[in-house]
């Protein structure tokens, strides 16, 4: 089977041509969304919350990544990551 029996169905296809007025209902529909979500108020009480809320998360990362870089600087016994071929069959 070569190509052109593939791409023989495909000769009497047109392209797809849209309704005249389909852009122009689109963008009138946008516009009215637009104009429906353009009022948007928060309310100072919810402001205040979410940048305390923030805060407090930003505030437990620092004291969570200063207690794990303390962590790490203790000195760590080498001869407990080595591993011992001894006690495996390896052939």
């Amino acid at each position: 089977m070569n190509d052109d029996d593939l791409l023989d169905p495909l000769k009497g296809l047109q392209r797809a041509e849209p309704n005249l007025f389909l852009f122009t209902r689109i963008e009138a529909r946008l516009v009215n969304r637009i104009g429906q979500c353009g009022n948007v108020h928060v309310s100072p009480v919810a402001l205040r919350l979410t940048l305390a809320g923030l805060a407090l998360l930003s505030l437990i990362n620092v004291l969570a990544l200063r207690s794990q870089s303390d962590s790490t600087d203790r000195q760590t016994d080498t001869t407990d990551y080595q591993l011992s071929t001894a006690n495996y069959r390896l052939y």
